[in-house]
């Protein structure tokens, strides 16, 4: 019976010999960490900006194994203390993705606005977050809408219309706001003094010849400049007669040269020393 005994306890102890070898040489446990499981919305769309929602779990719970029979090891985990995410718009004025950090959460549920964008242009936004050891990419794709009209105020001559954001101008009005005439005929050119200079003594009085101008009638007659200057010399804005209506002492020796403007439902011109006067 001792013997007996003896065979049994020695069988025992080499199971358990072998079963503590192969535990140290082939025991393995395989820990694992799921992706990030995380989704990107829009929110709100502005003709120049966007507003995008990032929610997803970073939690410890994404946390599996494999065991093999008979190990006993656990899973570490090293701590991580940021996540990142990295930005790409397309099309935008930047060299570079945007990189964004915050403090790792089980829970990321956080807002983003991306602001500088244009009007009615079409943009896709890639997202890469990251946290550990894992990361996902998201792809978010919209269209930012037209600026908002901003009315003008027209004239009495102009009517808004929204589906233009702009004035309708009545005939014969232009412009922004509807407040600019439409000038129509032709412009006045080659004004002509015949003859186009006088002699005059020192003290007295004179007129001009009635010019000759072509363009659409009637004109208007105007002294744009008198070098040098004298308030004394005068133009009748019908005839473009140029005149004194008085006895007016010029000065010997003078030189008055003269600048004339003339108008007209097309517009206006200026004819520069167009009438001299001499003063002996």
């Amino acid at each position: 019976m001792k013997t007996s005994h003896s065979k049994i306890t020695s069988r025992f102890a080499i199971f358990v010999l072998f079963a503590m070898l192969s535990n140290l040489m082939g025991c393995e446990k395989i820990c694992s960490l799921t992706d990030p499981d995380v989704e990107a919305t829009v929110m709100e769309v502005n003709p120049t900006s966007v507003i995008i929602h990032i929610q997803g779990n970073f939690g410890s719970d994404r946390l599996s194994s494999t065991d093999e029979v008979g190990c006993s090891e656990s899973c570490n985990v090293i701590a991580c203390t940021t996540s990142s995410m990295q930005v790409n718009i397309v099309p935008f004025d930047i060299n570079s993705p945007l990189f964004i950090s915050y403090p790792t959460t089980d829970q990321l549920n956080q807002s983003f606005t991306f602001s500088n964008l244009m009007p009615e242009t079409d943009y896709t936004i890639e997202f890469t977050v990251s946290a550990c050891v894992s990361s996902v990419k998201m792809t978010v794709t919209f269209t930012t809408p037209e600026e908002p009209c901003d009315p003008p105020v027209c004239s009495e001559h102009g009517q808004f219309t929204a589906a233009t954001c702009s004035c309708e101008c009545e005939e014969g009005w232009t412009g922004d706001l509807c407040d600019e005439p439409i000038l129509s005929g032709i412009l006045p050119t080659n004004l002509v003094y015949d003859p186009n200079n006088l002699v005059i003594n020192s003290f007295g009085s004179f007129s001009s010849v009635m010019p000759t101008v072509d363009g659409s009638t009637p004109f208007t007659f105007t002294i744009v400049d008198i070098t040098p200057a004298n308030t004394a010399i005068s133009i009748n804005a019908s005839t473009g007669v140029i005149q004194t209506t008085d006895l007016l002492e010029f000065g010997t020796g003078r030189t008055y040269l003269i600048d004339v403007g003339v108008s007209n439902s097309a517009g206006s011109a200026t004819f520069t020393d167009v009438y001299t006067i001499q003063v002996q």
